[in-house]
């Protein structure tokens, strides 16, 4: 009978120093002895003795012969790990190798996550009491409150390394397309979208030599996990202009609001799915059921945008200016009733350490 044990480690090394191997010997030397797996991301040649080092340490090695990302780095871990574990073995830590992760905190996650292997558990570092790099500081505050307009999931640290991840939220990753440090922003996405909680746990805050030794670009890479909000808003602002086009053009010709109303809901709604589907979210999923959803929505919002506009030109005003105001007053209706009644919940849960 199989003995549950606590998760199995894994650590993304791209042209890691000797805080990775400090690092695996503090974990060997644990009493819970984890198992642990590194993928070596395309490193150079004369970082293999760091390599040649940790293999002393009883770890499974996995390689890319050249660099391919820290979100494919951790796709290769996660496909070896499902192939090779028990089905019984319940969760993976990730966690980096540059020593920002203490041995303690990953090995604290781990015990916590036993409690309730069905969470996704993040390692929340402090940013307002240690002094943190500008670039890091920035970058966080930036993506959290960017992540609050598009999500119903409020964290206070969406960049962390440090995460301990189900089983069963694994093969949903594996199914994204990033490649890079944007993957680990998509993975919150992923896990909301499978209804998986997310808790936050307090660790240390470490960065040393100013997070020198970080292969994170802050322009490219910064560009590369704003990427899929900013193909979100340009959808959303490209399905708008074409509703409005088809219906001043439908109404002009046939001066009818309900066909005008109707054929730009069915144009601009089924531009907004399939783009949103293949470019904001690369979604994988089958496509019926995300369709009917959407066409339900769609249709619901074209129903009310439909009477606010008879409403409004009830009051003797132009055809298209009562578009224009229907539309941003159900725009401001959608958004408070998403803000304070659907995505209004309570904090993720902070267990304190």
């Amino acid at each position: 009978m199989l003995t549950v044990s606590h998760p199995t480690i894994l650590i993304p090394a791209y042209q890691p120093n000797d805080n990775l191997v400090a690092l695996i010997k503090s974990l060997r030397e644990s009493q819970s002895n984890p198992r642990i797996i590194v993928v070596d991301d395309g490193s150079d040649f004369d970082k293999q003795s760091i390599f040649s080092k940790i293999q002393a340490f009883n770890i499974e090695l996995l390689r890319h012969t050249k660099n391919k990302g820290k979100g494919q780095a951790l796709k290769t871990g996660f496909q070896h790990w499902l192939g090779t574990s028990h089905p019984k073995e319940l969760g993976i830590v990730t966690a980096d190798a540059d020593g920002q992760h203490l041995p303690q905190d990953i090995l604290h996650l781990s015990s916590i996550f036993m409690q309730k292997p069905s969470d996704l558990y993040l390692g929340k570092r402090t940013f307002n009491k240690a002094p943190i790099p500008w670039r890091s500081r920035f970058g966080n505050k930036l993506t959290k409150y960017i992540l609050r307009l598009f999500s119903k999931t409020i964290l206070e640290d969406t960049q962390t390394g440090l995460r301990v991840i189900p089983r069963g939220l694994l093969l949903p990753l594996l199914n994204s397309n990033a490649r890079g440090y944007e993957f680990e922003l998509e993975m919150l996405l992923i896990a909301e979208e499978h209804h998986v909680n997310i808790q936050e746990i307090p660790i240390k805050t470490v960065y040393l030599d100013d997070n020198r030794s970080s292969h994170f670009n802050p322009l490219i890479d910064s560009i590369k996990i704003y990427f899929v909000f900013i193909r979100f808003a340009a959808i959303s602002l490209i399905s708008a202009a074409i509703d409005f086009a088809l219906f001043f053009l439908t109404y002009w010709l046939k001066k009818n609001i309900f066909l005008a109303v109707l054929l730009g809901r069915i144009l601009s709604a089924t531009f907004n799915f399939k783009l949103n589907q293949h470019l904001a979210f690369k979604s994988k999923n089958r496509w019926l059921p995300a369709a009917l959803k959407y066409t339900a929505l769609a249709s619901f919002l074209g129903l009310i945008a439909y009477s606010l506009i008879k409403f409004i030109h009830g009051f003797g005003i132009n055809v298209y200016s009562s578009k224009i105001i229907a539309e941003i007053a159900l725009f401001i209706l959608s958004f408070t009733v998403q803000r304070f009644f659907i995505f209004n919940k309570a904090p993720i849960l902070e267990i304190k350490s």
